[in-house]
């Protein structure tokens, strides 16, 4: 059984949940924005190059800091 209380000892803590869901699916939306946006550069300025270390490097930052913030 499940008990929700209309209580305004609550209403801060509701009120932080809603506020932090919303900027975690704005900066979520931002995010993937940007990767949609520059992913035809990306693909012609690094994807079709010559691997060298600063490629690696980029890739690495550029999509191991997406998978670590999802």
């Amino acid at each position: 059984m499940s008990f929700t209380s209309n209580s305004p000892k609550f209403w801060p803590v509701l009120g932080y949940d809603d506020l932090h869901f919303r900027f975690t699916v704005a900066s979520t939306a931002i995010i993937f924005y940007d990767y949609g946006l520059l992913f035809t550069r990306e693909v012609e300025l690094i994807w079709r190059q010559r691997w060298k270390l600063t490629t690696v490097l980029y890739i690495i930052a550029r999509y191991l800091g997406l998978a670590i913030a999802m």
